[in-house]
């Protein structure tokens, strides 16, 4: 189970995906975070470009630079039922254009990860993981495996909690 969520609860992470062409740049990984927005989860994505959320005012998903008005929008899905983006029924548009193919998957990140083996020993890597939430893990993300004790790149980023 993610750090960010209960049985039932909007998943943790999210992809986006299905985006070609100019808009491709909205496709990957999209971290929850801590807190909500307009009483819906809130997603950020990986390199901290964009963000993914509900906007009460218009009852629709939005993928912009910044949450809230005034914040760069990008696509847009009327969804005003929807408790988190991977449920919505509408398609997603890009001004008055349809994008088609384009979806929101639920990405589940294991909350804890156990690194072990000899390779992983000689790296200095061996040990068990925890997921780090999104604002701790932009600190990290930088950071080469096995140093300073966190493991990160392009997905999740986890930091070590005990040495096997």
């Amino acid at each position: 189970r993610c750090w960010c969520s209960a049985a039932g609860d909007p998943p943790c992470a999210v992809f986006v995906m299905g985006v070609t062409g100019f808009a491709s740049a909205m496709n990957g990984e999209y971290i929850r975070s801590a807190a909500d927005y307009d009483g819906r989860p809130k997603y950020k994505k990986r390199d901290d470009s964009k963000c993914l959320f509900y906007n009460a005012r218009y009852r629709e998903w939005q993928i912009a630079r910044h949450v809230g008005r005034g914040g760069g929008l990008f696509a847009a899905c009327s969804g005003g039922d929807a408790a988190d983006p991977t449920v919505l029924q509408s398609g997603w548009r890009v001004g008055a254009m349809s994008i088609s193919g384009m979806r929101v998957q639920a990405s589940f990140s294991p909350a804890t990860i156990v690194v072990h083996g000899d390779r992983a020993s000689f790296l200095g890597l061996a040990g068990e993981y925890k997921l780090l939430p999104p604002k701790k893990a932009s600190s990290v993300d930088k950071v080469l495996p096995g140093s300073d004790g966190a493991l990160s790149g392009l997905g999740p980023a986890y930091r070590r909690i005990a040495h096997l």
